[in-house]
């Protein structure tokens, strides 16, 4: 069965069987079917993509990876991609070429008489010298010289240097202080000792601590090993490493597409096999082929015959991995028909092998889902619980993740924690997060209070909440406590019941009853008399009356005076000179 590849956003390196990204683009990783962000406590400068870990698998230009996956800039002059922290892969092609994994410059050998710009390299020199490693070197004394250019014998008064294989005067180098007279040094420069048989400033190659007391080495460089018969330094053949044999010429691991040959002695690079989709980097041998092909132990071949929902081949006649929903036989020549949730590959009808990386096997068989938390970020199967969520998302006690509802703007900080809310909730400061709001019928709110500010129309204030109101017949307006203040027309309070009571007996042009069901204050331009009964008031300009003869309100262009004990009205729109009128002055 073909089944189409998905196509992942930010995927650096795609691996067609498991149809999933092994490296992502810097800064994400692969996590749950995509590429995603890795979070911050992850985040490696420098680095070029991430493997399925969140961890650093390869760093940019200049840059090395150490032991502690951290992107560390190197300093091996003239390299551009590294291998290792002392061992180079690539140089800068325009200034530097690759020699035993260093970089050096093409330019800098003034004794070359040849140099061929198009290879970039000395290729002749002079009289008396000879090339060593892309560079023209002076022999001139000696007297021998072996196939590798190395001299074998010197000129009188010379010795060979064990390091450069040159021949050079005891007192040429390396001498502190010279004997008189002799050609013989007396004390010799930091990190040589003197050989008193011969007088010879020597040094133990690729010796990093030297014991000159006993002209021994205690600790040799990266790149050599000890040689506890001699004392000395012997240098490393083994290339590739990630790691090494402390006292032996042997690679405990190597470096990424290299892995071990058989005798666990060097690094050998893997080589693409055709058709594979999957190599053992330990080994550099196949584990899987495409579909339908199998490893033979040199190359990938078709198997003679198809095993049917078979995806991988253990060998021409058996298979290693089924279609999802299918188990192999135990004689593994069978996909046999399998519906156990989150299983991968099964071992028997009852039996999973391999559960999804979602699913936990259980101890007997079965697959069991890690979490049901699709929020979750950081999942820790051995502990049952998330460890980071989503954002809009906040890690409760129980390490599942609860949205955070009603949050419009997460703090910067913190992004766990909601500085405000949606109107339909509040803040609740102490725990940073959007209650939803029971308060209702809320005109206004109170920001981070589950309280009412006003109220709308037909409700009152209750200690910030908004109530109905207990509907009184009649009724025209209410007190804060939702009891009646005032009663309709040919209505009137009575103030104990809480209730709006029918005049019994109407007075013709009365406005407002009093709580006995007399009238109190008539209709305008009439005053209340003594019989209970509204007449016409007398007053002109008056509006209403507190008595017969005593004005409490007045129209336009009217005002008050008093007179006596009452209030009378007088007009004063006719004062043409009356700009600017108050009551309390009458006129101006």
């Amino acid at each position: 069965m073909c089944r189409p590849v998905t196509l992942l956003d930010d995927c650096l390196v795609y691996e067609k069987f498991s149809d999933s990204c092994k490296f992502c683009v810097s800064p994400k990783y692969f996590f749950k079917k995509s590429c995603i962000d890795i979070p911050e406590q992850n985040l490696v400068n420098s680095c070029l993509y991430n493997n399925r870990r969140a961890e650093c698998s390869k760093c940019e230009n200049y840059y090395y990876l150490s032991k502690d996956l951290e992107c560390i800039f190197g300093k091996i002059k003239g390299c551009l991609l590294y291998a290792s922290e002392s061992s180079c892969e690539k140089c800068e092609e325009d200034s530097h070429y690759l020699d035993s994994n260093q970089c050096f410059p093409y330019s800098d050998d003034l004794n070359c008489s040849k140099f061929d710009p198009n290879q970039n390299k000395c290729i002749e020199c002079p009289d008396k010298h000879v090339m060593k490693n892309h560079k023209c070197v002076d022999v001139s004394k000696c007297t021998q010289i072996d196939d590798n250019n190395n001299c074998t014998k010197c000129l009188n008064n010379y010795y060979i240097d064990q390091e450069d294989k040159n021949c050079h005067s005891k007192t040429e180098s390396n001498c502190k202080t010279p004997k008189p007279e002799v050609d013989q040094c007396e004390k010799c420069e930091d990190s040589y000792f003197l050989d008193e048989s011969d007088g010879f400033c020597k040094k133990i190659v690729g010796c990093e601590t030297l014991n000159e007391s006993k002209n021994s080495c205690d600790q040799c460089q990266e790149n050599y090993y000890p040689n506890f018969e001699n004392s000395n330094c012997i240098e490393r053949t083994a290339t590739n490493c990630k790691k090494v044999h402390k006292d032996q010429d042997e690679c405990l691991s190597c470096i990424d597409d290299y892995y071990l040959d058989e005798d666990n002695k060097n690094c050998k690079q893997v080589t693409e096999i055709e058709f594979c989709v999957t190599l053992y980097l330990e080994s550099g041998k196949c584990k899987f082929c495409e579909n339908p092909k199998y490893f033979d132990g040199k190359k990938c071949v078709d198997v003679p015959s198809i095993i049917e929902n078979c995806i991988t081949y253990a060998s021409k006649t058996t298979c290693e991995t089924c279609h999802e929903d299918f188990f192999i036989s135990l004689d593994k020549t069978e996909c046999k028909s399998g519906d156990k949730e989150g299983c991968l590959e099964f071992t028997s009808l009852e039996v999973c092998k391999e559960c999804d990386p979602l699913y936990n096997r259980q101890s007997n068989g079965m697959c069991k889902k890690y979490s049901d938390d699709l929020d979750c970020l950081d999942f820790h199967p051995s502990e049952d619980r998330c460890n980071s969520c989503e954002l809009y998302f906040k890690l409760n006690l129980i390490g599942k993740c609860k949205l955070l509802e009603g949050c419009e703007t997460l703090d910067k900080k913190n992004p766990t924690r909601c500085t405000s809310c949606a109107p339909e909730y509040y803040l609740d400061e102490p725990n940073h997060s959007c209650e939803e709001r029971s308060a209702d019928n809320c005109l206004t709110t109170r920001p981070n209070e589950d309280q009412c500010e006003t109220c709308f129309e037909d409700l009152y204030f209750d200690f910030g909440l908004c109530r109905p109101r207990n509907k009184v017949h009649g009724c025209t307006a209410y007190h804060e406590d939702d009891t009646c203040e005032n009663c309709n027309s040919m209505m009137y309070l009575d103030p104990e019941r809480n209730i709006c009571k029918v005049v019994t007996k109407p007075v013709e042009k009365c406005f407002v009853y009093s709580s006995d069901g007399q009238c109190e204050v008539c209709k305008s331009n009439y005053v209340r008399k003594w019989n209970n009964k509204c007449v016409i008031g007398n007053i002109k300009g008056c509006s209403t009356y507190r008595a017969p003869n005593n004005c409490r309100e007045f129209y336009e262009n009217y005002f008050l005076e008093k007179s006596g004990e009452n209030h009378i009205c007088i007009n004063y729109s006719k004062d043409l000179n009356c700009k600017t009128f108050t009551v309390e002055h009458s006129r101006k």
